[in-house]
């Protein structure tokens, strides 16, 4: 009894501190880097996952997509929550970034929730 109430308060853990990362409280967005007047943008997409009851989900983009090439450094990256109500996902950069010219970013769902971001990449010569 004394393991699975060990067990569950661990869980429980868990679960608190996902929420600390993608908790409710407004909008999620992420910005890294600067801007500078002689960036541009070299990419620019919109992600959506539908809700699903109960789950949570979760979807990796990569730039430059998977077989492109890219050249440019990476100066700022703007990840928008376009569901700025607190029930919109999170994103996080998984590999590359600021400074490289390749960038992977994991962005996930709460749970029972959906997510729409808009994702812009600047990058400089």
């Amino acid at each position: 009894m004394k393991y699975l109430v060990t067990i569950l308060l661990l869980a429980l853990a868990a679960q608190y501190s996902h929420q600390a990362d993608c908790d409710a409280k407004g909008s999620h967005d992420s910005v890294w880097g600067t801007r500078h007047p002689t960036d541009k943008v070299i990419y620019e997409k919109r992600v959506k996952l539908d809700y699903k009851i109960l789950r949570k989900q979760s979807v990796d983009v990569y730039f430059p997509p998977k077989g492109s090439f890219n050249d440019y450094v990476i100066s700022r990256i703007e990840a928008y929550d376009q569901q700025s109500d607190g029930t919109g996902g999170c994103a996080f950069i998984s590999n590359g970034g600021v400074g490289q010219t390749a960038v992977t970013f994991h962005l996930k769902t709460q749970r029972g929730e959906g997510l729409d971001f808009l994702i812009k990449i600047y990058a400089q010569k």
